[in-house]
């Protein structure tokens, strides 16, 4: 508003989410475990990647806890690695 009263049009723009989530935690995994589970940001969507390249997904809760079932063909024997990631609503990862 200028000294006489006038005034600009609004501007409104959206502000966009660019921080990406903290890397998730994930429990102890062993060649008996059933399934994934551990914590990541809340209501993200949680990625396990298993050592043959597949993947699974899941979401986490409000709480940030998520738990993934592994398929009953894919055990483990020990030694391998997996991989877990998130991704929040807006993208980040």
């Amino acid at each position: 508003t200028d000294p006489s009263g006038n005034k600009s049009d609004e501007k409104v723009i959206g502000v966009k989410d660019t921080t990406p989530p903290v890397a998730p935690t994930v429990s102890e995994v062993t060649s008996e475990s059933p399934q994934v589970s551990g914590t990541a940001e809340a209501e993200s969507t949680v990625k396990v990647e298993l050592p043959d390249g597949t993947e699974l997904t899941g979401v986490a809760d409000d709480q940030g806890n998520y738990t993934i079932d592994l398929p009953d063909n894919k055990k483990f024997n020990g030694g391998e690695s997996i991989k877990i990631t998130s991704t929040d609503a807006s993208g980040n990862k």
